[in-house]
């Protein structure tokens, strides 16, 4: 998964995240500690959706998740 971060101005940031992290147990609970709703339900589901993701992956490729763009030039685009 790659995040890629870019201002209007032309200074940009690239950051590699393996996909993996998604059900690593230090960002669990750091989404538990700062998120009001209940994230139970979703953590019994996560190596699930993970396998998921990675099959379609396998089967389509990588794919763009967010791609967003401000009125004032800066860019955003999360590819997974």
């Amino acid at each position: 998964m790659t995040l890629h971060i870019k201002n209007g101005k032309g200074f940009g940031v690239v950051f590699w995240l393996p996909t993996s992290l998604l059900k690593s147990k230090f960002i669990l609970k750091n989404i538990k500690k700062h998120c009001d709703t209940d994230i139970e339900p979703l953590i019994d589901l996560l190596p699930t959706i993970n396998k998921s993701l990675k099959d379609y992956i396998k089967k389509n490729g990588h794919f763009v998740l967010v791609d967003i763009k401000s009125s004032d030039g800066d860019t955003v685009i999360i590819k997974v």
